[in-house]
């Protein structure tokens, strides 16, 4: 046989198909929700407000809250004190309530630097209360550091005056002025303008440092006045003598230096007021001598001055007040006129002191009254219409006052090695007396001729020569 027959119609084998890859899922697509309304771009957001800085001081007149700017600085802190509780910058003397630490430098130094955060707390002093220590910023080169360098030998807190306003630069902005103490009269109609308040203030200085007593003029006035005191009499002289600088306080400060006490016939309010007194000025002229202060004799009591002798002293003090005006402006610069009141009792002292510019100022306003109670007091309203300045203590209004307020002290004293002009006191209490006459003062001369003695030193007497001038 021959090869096998081929089958009719037999169909090719199909190719084998590639592996199946699965699909990939369709993603699904998020049906549209409906369409909420796009919010609006937020607005640029301010900056937030600076905190003030919040610090409390506490003062004698109070606790103070005081609000900053941000970041201050110790010049914005004596500024703010300045305006809230009228003290002056000057005088001011803050401290960490905490640690008792000064706050001291520039006004440009940054309080942080000084420890004083929001919440900080300090306790503000002044001069008359403590020895403080003057701004660097307010002291000419070579100026003293502190008040204890400027204080006297028994170490006041008083500096004088002429320092006193170096520390200030001579702002005189916050000082008494009786210009703006005057009462002013309500008109209908018419915009009135009410007269500023006043807050009452111990003065910070001195006008008259010491007083150098003449300690046998002193005596011999002590023993006349204690013969009248014995009958409740009054016995009050006239203080003659001269200003000189004293080295003791830096070479401003100012000593009087006492030369005699004229003791005269006494008028009815107490004011010395005869022909004698004449005699006693013509002496102190010739002598370049001039009238400083008035003594006086009383009991033992605990009070330096009583209201009436405030006052008394007050008007006095406005009267011998000079007319040429202070290179400053300043118009009680010239008040210098001291008073010294001799106590006896069981322990005697010789108490020396000056009434505060303030308080002459308002007695030259008309503004307190004689008063023979424990406490100054002010004069109410005349007029339905007159508005009479706010007098404030401690912040709150007050119709009266204590004494001590207007009190300054004045160190007294006497000197180890006087050198005056009239050493003698050759007269008696007898001689030395309002009713002394002047017959018998002329014989006492005559027989002090005859002592063996200098040819001047026997007149030298200040008691002597106003009498003299009376024979001749």
């Amino acid at each position: 046989g021959g090869p096998p027959p081929k089958p009719a119609n037999v169909a090719p084998k199909p190719a084998p198909a590639p592996p199946s890859v699965p699909p990939k899922p369709a993603r699904a697509v998020p049906k549209p929700a409906s369409a909420a309304p796009k919010p609006a771009p937020a607005p640029p957001s301010a900056p937030p407000k600076p905190k003030p800085v919040v610090i409390r001081v506490e003062s004698s007149g109070g606790r103070s809250r005081l609000e900053l700017k941000q970041e201050p600085t110790l010049g914005d802190l004596r500024s703010e004190v300045a305006a809230r509780l009228s003290i002056h910058a000057g005088a001011q003397l803050l401290k960490l309530k905490a640690t008792g630490r000064q706050l001291l430098g520039e006004d440009h130094v940054p309080l942080s630097s000084l420890g004083v955060q929001t919440g900080a707390e300090l306790v503000l002093e002044t001069w008359d209360r403590s020895e403080a220590v003057v701004r660097v910023n307010s002291r000419p080169a070579g100026a003293h550091r502190s008040l204890s360098d400027l204080s006297g030998p028994s170490g006041s807190n008083f500096p004088p005056f002429e320092h006193f306003l170096q520390f200030r630069n001579y702002d005189l902005a916050d000082l008494p002025s009786v210009d703006l103490l005057r009462p002013v009269f309500s008109e209908k109609g018419k915009e009135n303008k009410v007269p500023p308040g006043i807050t009452l203030r111990r003065q910070r200085y001195r006008h008259v440092d010491y007083i150098e007593l003449h300690s046998k003029e002193v005596g011999r006035f002590t023993r006349l006045a204690q013969e009248r005191l014995v009958h409740g009499e009054r016995l009050r002289g006239q203080l003659f003598g001269y200003y000189v600088e004293d080295p003791h306080f830096d070479g401003c400060g100012v000593r009087a230096v006492l030369e005699g006490i004229y003791v005269g016939p006494q008028a009815a309010e107490g004011e010395p007021e005869d022909r004698q007194q004449g005699y006693a000025r013509t002496v102190a002229t010739a002598l370049g001598l001039e009238l400083i202060g008035w003594i006086e004799l009383v009991r033992s009591r605990e009070a330096t001055a009583t209201p009436a002798e405030l006052f008394e002293a007050a008007r006095r003090g406005a009267a011998t007040l000079k007319a040429e005006e202070h290179y400053s402006g300043y118009r009680y610069a010239s008040h210098k006129s001291v008073a010294v009141v001799v106590q006896v009792g069981e322990t005697p002292r010789v108490d020396a002191f000056m009434v505060s510019d303030q308080y002459l100022a308002l007695v030259e306003a008309g503004l307190v009254v004689e008063s023979d109670g424990e406490k100054c007091e002010l004069r109410p309203p005349a007029t339905p219409n007159e508005l009479l300045p706010l007098v404030l203590d401690a912040g709150n209004p007050v119709t009266t006052f204590p004494a001590e307020w207007a009190v300054v002290p004045v160190e007294s004293g006497a000197a180890k090695r006087p050198r005056r002009l009239l050493p003698r006191c050759s007269l008696g209490e007898a001689l030395a007396g309002p009713e002394a006459r002047e017959a018998d003062v002329l014989a006492h001369a005559v027989r002090a001729m005859g002592e063996d003695a200098v040819l001047w030193e026997p007149w030298a007497d200040f008691q002597l020569l106003m009498r003299l001038v009376g024979v001749a």
